[in-house]
């Protein structure tokens, strides 16, 4: 009878124990089911975080391939630019000359009032007065032609006898000096030719100045154009292209005539020399393009500081 009343309790033990046993197991499966949950999602975000960082690169890289690109391809429109405004400036001075040498020509083979003024020096005061008066004015209005920087002579050799175009700027004392120094060359590099019809410039230093100098010479008479290289550059139609922009006239062996010391305290020089054989030379802050003059002994570098415009598109550029 003990026994029979006993069984019930450890049916209902047993019972329990197998109730306890599946909540375990349900709550196991909870609480894997969780974990697995849990990491699914931080696995699926940390994919999305890579995605996100890949697209970011990827886009990154474009961009910075596309910004390369178009600053390459500002920096060569630039250039062309400058080597354009180059190519320009001596098509402008070989004019210029070319305008001067058939002035010259026309003075010692042609002119009528040259070969009366060295014909009647002393035979007719009176007409030779008349004559190279109208020399001189023919002397002025060439000099205004080229825009008052080039300079005219007409020198009558068996006379020892001047006529000149306004002095300009220069004194008298270094008039005379210059009168007397493009005397000397002439009679020099003239020779024993007897006709002479001036083709190529040549420079010569005439009291500490630079000067680009041709003649003509015909019967004892020879006729002149000089221009001071500080002033060459002025003669030009000047385009506005960036900040500053400087012509510098040099030899071919790299002698600067002019601008020599800016180019000094800008650390120039050596690019400067460089772009005289032809090469484009380019920089952050300066462009350099070289070019020889035809009929001169002469070469022109074209000097083009970066103006704020273009330096702002680089800067903004890597900004971006």
């Amino acid at each position: 009878g003990v026994g029979n009343e006993k069984a019930p309790d450890r049916k209902l033990d047993m019972e329990g124990d197998g109730v306890g046993e599946i909540g375990n197991h349900v709550q196991k499966e909870a609480c894997e089911g969780g974990e697995n949950r849990h990491t699914h999602e931080a696995k699926s975000f940390q994919g999305t975080i890579l995605k996100i960082v890949g697209a970011f690169l990827l886009l990154l890289l474009l961009f910075f391939c596309v910004n390369l690109g178009a600053g390459s391809v500002i920096r060569h429109q630039v250039n062309e630019s400058v080597e354009s405004i180059a190519d320009s400036y001596v098509k402008e001075i070989v004019y210029q000359f070319g305008a001067a040498d058939n002035y010259l020509a026309d003075l010692v083979f042609l002119d009528n009032d040259v070969e009366s003024a060295n014909y009647n020096y002393e035979e007719n005061h009176l007409w030779f007065i008349q004559s190279a008066q109208n020399v001189n004015d023919k002397l002025n209005s060439y000099r205004y032609a080229l825009g008052e920087q080039f300079g005219f002579l007409v020198y009558y050799a068996s006379h020892d006898y001047y006529n000149m175009s306004e002095r300009g700027s220069l004194t008298i004392p270094e008039t005379s000096r210059l009168k007397e120094s493009l005397r000397a060359f002439m009679e020099e590099d003239r020779g024993e030719v007897h006709a002479i019809l001036g083709t190529e410039w040549k420079i010569l230093r005439i009291s500490a100045k630079w000067y680009a100098v041709n003649y003509s010479y015909y019967h004892e008479v020879y006729a002149c154009s000089f221009v001071e290289l500080g002033n060459l550059e002025r003669t030009v139609d000047r385009i506005e292209f960036g900040k500053s922009i400087d012509l510098v006239f040099a030899s071919a062996d790299g002698e600067f005539y002019t601008h020599g010391e800016e180019l000094m305290e800008r650390r120039l020089s050596g690019q400067a020399k460089k772009a005289l054989s032809g090469k484009r030379m380019s920089g952050y802050r300066y462009f350099l393009v070289g070019r020889e003059i035809p009929g001169a002994d002469l070469h022109l570098v074209l000097v083009v500081e970066n103006g704020e415009g273009n330096i702002g598109s680089m800067i903004m550029q890597w900004i971006l």
